[in-house]
């Protein structure tokens, strides 16, 4: 059904014909950046209409895009110059445009949800004069200054820096006093921007400790004849009113501020549990650097997920969350070094999340996401395996072959009825079962714990077959036997793995039931006669994916570098989402290339390489299928790829975990967030493209000698304003009058 087209008129500031006009004073992107002091009037048609056009006061303006895609258009505006917009979005995503002539509007390339701030900072900074102050500066002269960073790069304002080190032994912090000449806006910490002051503030008061990291934690300024606090724990990289502070810098009590600093000096903590194995990456609303380092617990099936700092040092844990589920139940007033989250399997989900240290506390589940303290006896592994059988179900030990033996996790009677005496026929069947009725299997164990099983519910029986007789005898077939409307489940023996088991399918068809002695006889045979056939260990170079250019064409090959006699093939396909181009015409902004083994259906990694340099972040243990890397289609060179992924084959499905790298200043791989909870999904590719856009901007900046309002874009001369003895000759500032 076709909608109504109406014009957007951005010169309006009220809501006018079929167009609902709303004035966001916090506005935040797509991305959570908080886009501090500027506002968002948004433009958006009433239900039952399209956006057909884009206006001025009623002078038609011209944008190069399909405006009836969009939901909305949005202006950004520091709100004492509410005339002056400086940058035009269509919709929530990141289509932001300029202009030149305050007419025709072109897509600014380099600005994402993740640097608009800067980018309006920057215009605010020469249009307006409103600057930017940088609390991270500090001197150990007593006078010093440094330039706005919004404006360092054409004509820099300085900013004063004066240095008060009185209490720096005594009380183990000193102040720096910040002085612009003219206006503040925002004040950043380094790269992060912190909060917005009120119009005419031009001097900042700033508390460092010194008391072993130096870092900021108080500030304070004067508005309106009224001294105005804020403090941060450390790391932390929102502030917050600070209410126990209200006089005169100078007139507050060296105590006081001593006290103050000492409390906010040891970080407060949000954790998430779902993040998987990282080298760095920053907790939520901080941007101290912490890791998760993944350990395997023996040989019993069971991981450790570490979460501690990347310095070394203490923390306190302001919450726990397990995606976006706050768990509740621990306690976290005492400081640690960190927090282990311990998980049954190989998949860290919170249905197989089995106990949680908090320094030299345990925790288990009560119910939902409330968890109780426990106290520990019997070691480590056994209150594992004792939670284990509580949340997913007995543990059988398949080793057993005729008496009655104990559940391994919680010492209930397992009882085993033993078929030897099968005439004719070479293997044993061997009946695991509890007296009192259907019960529940987390795993198998035959000496050390077997791979590749799923857990069970409500199951009756669970029959092992063994085969041949004698002492070579091996359980090579296991059979849940459910006596309700679940399908049975076969599982067989994989050959070449000491402890891999796979589903029974192919030319092994399912047995009618366990006494269905012919077909299990035969099955067992092709599995004990089966020839040893190990999965190879691989080295993938991704750098090699140069050896095949055209999506369609012949798959490239080359040797394995780890200097097996393996071939590792690569297949290249364009990634493309919808119409990416311009009137129809579809534009292909990046490629994937897979890389598996020649002749192989799986095999192992040792490594990723990227041509001569390991990419030793990126780790699995599991049976790999292929592994594809994502480039930008311009990146001829291979020189930076932006996303791998790796296929891994599992007993009911393939698993699919993507990498990305991180943000982070060491440039590190980590898993990306918020995928690895449900890995059986492939990443949709609208999600994928998104995160492609945010890697490209980010590691792909246009070059600064194309500079236009705002940023950077490639283009030929006198598309955008360009850079001229240091100064930037800035297009036509779009005025609504």
């Amino acid at each position: 059904m076709s909608q109504d087209k109406v014009a957007i008129d951005i010169g309006q500031k009220r809501s006018y014909d079929n167009v609902d006009v709303n004035i966001d004073t916090n506005p935040r992107t797509i991305s959570g950046t908080y886009i501090y002091g500027y506002h968002k009037r948004i433009h958006k048609p009433k239900d039952g209409y399209a956006i057909g056009e884009l206006k001025n006061k009623g002078k038609e303006q011209i944008i190069n895009a399909t405006l009836s895609d969009y939901k909305s258009i949005s202006l950004f505006y520091w709100p004492s110059t509410e005339n002056q917009i400086f940058i035009l979005q269509l919709g929530d995503g990141d289509d932001y445009y300029y202009t030149n002539d305050s007419t025709k509007w072109t897509k600014n390339q380099s600005v994402n949800s993740r640097n608009l701030l800067n980018e309006l900072d920057e215009y605010n900074c020469l249009w307006n004069g409103i600057h930017v102050a940088d609390i991270s500066q500090n001197f150990s002269d007593i006078r010093r200054a440094y330039d706005c960073p919004s404006c360092s790069k054409y004509t820099p304002r300085n900013i004063g820096l004066i240095l008060y080190d009185t209490y720096k032994s005594s009380h183990q912090y000193v102040r720096y006093n910040h002085n612009v000449g003219g206006k503040v806006g925002n004040v950043r910490n380094g790269e992060y921007t912190i909060l917005s002051v009120p119009e005419g503030i031009n001097s900042l008061y700033v508390y460092w400790s010194t008391g072993g990291k130096e870092t900021p934690l108080i500030l304070s300024y004067l508005a309106q004849r009224k001294h105005i606090w804020y403090s941060r724990y450390d790391g932390d990289s929102r502030w917050r009113l600070e209410s126990t502070l209200t006089q005169d810098p100078p007139k507050e009590t060296p105590e006081k501020i001593r006290s103050l600093i000492q409390q906010y000096s040891i970080p407060r903590i949000i954790l998430n549990l779902q993040r998987e194995q990282a080298n760095s990456y920053h907790p939520e609303g901080n941007i101290l650097q912490f890791k998760v380092e993944k350990k395997s617990i023996d040989d019993s099936g069971y991981h450790e997920y570490k979460h501690s700092r990347v310095e070394r040092g203490t923390f306190k844990v302001k919450e726990i969350f397990y995606g976006e589920k706050k768990l509740t139940g621990m306690e976290r007033e005492g400081s640690t070094d960190s927090v282990s989250a311990y998980y049954f399997g190989e998949n860290p989900t919170y249905d197989n999340l089995v106990l949680i240290q908090l320094g030299n506390k345990y925790y288990t589940l009560k119910s939902g996401y409330s968890w109780n303290q426990r106290y520990t006896s019997g070691g480590l592994l056994d209150t594992i395996k004792k939670q284990t059988c509580l949340r997913k179900g007995h543990i059988l030990d398949i080793s057993q072959k005729t008496n009655p033996y104990k559940c391994l996790g919680c010492e209930k009677i397992i009882q085993v009825a033993s078929s030897t005496g099968i005439n004719n026929y070479e293997h044993t069947r061997h009946t695991h079962y509890i007296s009192s009725g259907n019960f529940s299997v987390s795993y198998l164990v035959n000496n050390n714990t077997q791979k590749n099983l799923p857990s069970v519910k409500n199951v009756s029986r669970v029959h092992v077959f063994w085969y041949p007789k004698g002492s070579s005898s091996k359980p090579l077939l296991v059979f849940y036997d459910f006596d309700n409307n679940t399908e049975d489940k076969w599982f067989k023996k994989s050959r070449g793995q000491n402890n891999n088991w796979e589903t029974l399918e192919g030319p092994d068809h399912k047995p009618s039931y366990e006494s269905d002695y012919w077909n299990i006889e035969n099955i067992l045979k092709r599995i004990f006669t089966t020839p040893e056939t190990s999965i190879p260990s691989i080295v993938i170079n991704i750098k090699n994916s140069d050896n095949i250019n055209e999506p369609g064409g012949a798959p490239g090959e080359y040797s394995d570098p780890g200097g097996s006699r393996h071939k590792i093939q690569v297949t290249a396909e364009e990634f493309k989402v919808g119409d990416a181009g311009v009137q129809g015409e579809e534009k292909i902004e990046y490629r994937k290339y897979t890389h598996k083994v020649k002749e192989k259906t799986h095999f192992r990694l040792k490594f990723i390489k990227h041509g001569g340099s390991r990419l030793d972040d990126i780790k699995s243990e599991e049976e790999l299928k292929e592994i594809a890397a994502y480039y930008w289609d311009s990146d001829r060179v291979f020189g930076k790829p932006l996303v791998i992924m790796l296929t891994i084959e599992k007993v009911s499905a393939k698993e699919y975990e993507y990498w990305e790298r991180s943000k982070s200043t060491d440039k590190t791989w980590a898993i990306v967030s918020g995928h690895g909870n449900d890995k059986s999904k492939i990443m949709d590719a609208t999600t994928l493209k998104k995160l492609l856009d945010e890697l490209k901007a980010e590691y792909f900046p246009p070059s600064n000698t194309n500079v236009i309002i705002g940023g950077s874009v490639g283009g030929v001369l006198g598309t955008g304003a360009l850079g001229f003895g240091g100064y930037k000759l800035w297009p036509v500032l779009t005025t609504l009058f």
